[in-house]
């Protein structure tokens, strides 16, 4: 049996209020208290016994059915009730509005209504509580009014990292936003973070984003302000709804006022700075800016030999097992089928590296490649420390003890002598002299190239051939047409490169100095702060790289180390781009 309620009861009308959480029922609109009004789902004008017994027993209610009760009763706005007047909704719908919404809101608004009655208890507190309550008429005081009718309050400021010996944590809180993220701290290469809200909307929604999510997503358009619209988990339509941001997140879509989006662009873009600082220091540290890597582990591409280097290697290996000798070349583990290097005196492995066969669909004996692969998933103590003292060989060592020491050493142990006079083979100095790993790796990455500044500019081109649309500083890209104007000066440009040079860049003329007065009237129409094309940029890098690779040029190395200073964002942008999409493209179907 259901209670049944006076609906024009203080308490009753104060606990609908907050349960409810000062929204319409039918509408979910804001609503004034003063103005609410309190609705009879099914409404009390319908007094056909016949009709109410074959309604209530449709919804598994009480025959002894009665409108007063708490599930029957709701928060209103006036427009929606007098559209509504005596109207009787269909059963599937009554079954929606009753059965999933008001029933299970029953014991809250007892519990509600007990409450007040204790603490509001004669005529002068119910008169505090009304003036209480009819103050509230905007969502600001309608937040306000819940905090205190709930005991909750808006999350406090705070800003705090925590980093010891267990955990690494960023947290961050404003008024309506919170942001709990653990970052990325070795050998916990991949961080997640939980946002919640102190809003009356979705006070108890809360999201979580693992490493993938956060770099794809939640970095998007990082650091942008919301009229760019580049953040792709932010949609706004100003024509529709100009008050109401939608954030898509991890499957998520949450409606934000503008200042809640704007707390929460505010504290991604702090946590950007600390998330990607960490990410960035691993991916350069582990050199995967040369080293191809797999997604999720530190298993990294060292060289591609043929396939019968590799069983000499496997020979030697087993050959040179730590247990069957003291020389040099005794340090190897010979179970397996890994190359594991093994220190007798410390006890301890300094390096793992398992091969890989391209898998040929149906015909694996034409299998003709291996690939060596350096992994760090078999070491006990990760720490980046173990690995800068070479305590754990690097990949960049490894890369070099793999073509500079070991390699060779086992090509020249296993070469036949030259001559059949005298069954001599020539010592081990004199071949190395002439030894040339490129005859005998299928790939192998080159580690000096990424410092030239060549390959840099090549590399940066190739990048915003296919970058996005971002926001550039002016000054960045003041330093970027100073970069182009430096080379073309310092370039012996025939007829044909400064045609080049003048259809990319869109400007006009036929000689070296009118181009360039084009270029400086480019710069000096730049705002502030410029929305533009990966395109836009590409262009300028064309004619850059174009006049360094296919002409003469007087650039001193000096000259070369300022201008790397000047692409310094772009430089940046690129290897944020790089750290950020080895989170979440996998890069096995690329080898």
């Amino acid at each position: 049996m259901f209670k049944t309620y006076n609906k024009q009861d203080l308490f009753l009308r104060a606990a609908l209020y907050h349960v409810y959480e000062g929204r319409c029922f039918y509408e979910r609109v804001p609503i004034r208290f003063k103005d609410m009004h309190v609705d009879h789902i099914i409404p009390e004008s319908i007094t056909d016994k016949g009709e109410i017994s074959r309604i209530t027993k449709q919804l598994g209610l009480p025959e002894l059915f009665d409108a007063n009760a708490l599930y029957n009763l709701v928060p209103c706005s006036p427009h929606e009730n007098l559209s509504k007047n005596d109207d009787l909704y269909n059963i599937d719908y009554l079954k929606k509005l009753i059965l999933d919404k008001s029933l299970p809101k029953v014991q809250s608004i007892k519990n509600k209504i007990e409450n007040f009655k204790k603490e509001y208890n004669d005529d002068k507190k119910k008169s505090k509580l009304l003036a209480f309550l009819s103050e509230y008429d905007n969502k600001e005081k309608l937040e306000e009014l819940y905090n205190q009718l709930a005991n909750e309050e808006p999350y406090k400021e705070k800003r705090e990292i925590i980093d010891n010996s267990t955990q690494y944590t960023f947290v961050r809180s404003m008024s309506n936003v919170k942001l709990v993220g653990n970052l990325p701290r070795y050998p916990n290469k991949e961080g997640n973070c939980l946002i919640t809200f102190s809003n009356l909307r979705l006070r108890d929604c809360m999201i979580t984003l693992n490493h993938k999510q956060i770099m794809r997503d939640l970095f998007e358009g990082v650091k942008t302000k919301l009229k760019y619209d580049l953040r792709s988990f932010i949609l706004h339509q100003e024509k529709i709804n100009p008050d109401i941001y939608y954030v898509d997140l991890a499957n998520v879509r949450l409606p934000l006022e503008k200042n809640e989006v704007e707390q929460l662009t505010e504290i991604i873009d702090d946590f950007y700075d600390y998330y990607i600082k960490e990410s960035t220091y691993i991916y350069n540290f582990f050199r995967k800016d040369v080293f191809e890597s797999r997604n999720g582990k530190n298993r990294l591409k060292m060289i591609e030999i043929n396939i019968d280097l590799w069983f000499q290697i496997k020979k030697f290996i087993r050959h040179f097992d730590y247990g069957k000798g003291d020389t040099q070349w005794h340090l190897f583990d010979a179970t397996g089928s890994m190359i594991k290097v093994y220190d007798k005196k410390e006890r301890e492995f300094r390096l793992f590296i398992y091969a890989e066969v391209e898998q040929e669909e149906f015909i694996v004996s034409s299998i003709r490649s291996v690939k060596l692969i350096w992994t760090d998933e078999f070491f006990l103590d990760k720490r980046l420390s173990n690995f800068s003292q070479n305590i754990y060989w690097s990949p960049e060592y490894t890369l070099h003890w793999l073509t500079e020491i070991f390699i060779p050493y086992v090509i020249y142990y296993y070469a036949k002598p030259k001559t059949k006079v005298l069954r001599r083979k020539i010592g081990y100095e004199k071949f190395y002299e002439n030894f040339k790993i490129n005859e005998y790796s299928l790939y192998q990455p080159n580690i000096k190239q990424t410092n030239d500044f060549e390959f840099i500019v090549g590399e940066l081109q190739i990048f915003f051939t296919t970058y996005q649309l971002d926001v550039y500083p002016k000054q960045d890209l003041l330093n970027l047409y100073d970069c182009l104007i430096l080379v073309i000066e310092k370039t012996d440009l025939d007829k044909n490169g400064l045609h080049y040079i003048s259809s990319k860049l869109g400007v006009q003329g036929e000689y070296k100095k009118e181009i360039l007065q084009h270029i400086k009237n480019l710069k000096n129409d730049l705002d502030e702060e410029n929305k533009l094309s990966g395109f836009f940029i590409d262009m300028i890098f064309r004619g850059i790289i174009y006049s360094l690779t296919y002409h003469k040029n007087r650039l001193s190395i000096h000259e070369e180390d300022i201008m790397e200073q000047k692409l310094n964002l772009f430089t940046k942008k690129y290897l944020v781009d790089r750290v950020r999409r080895e989170a979440y493209i996998i890069s096995e179907s690329d080898w």
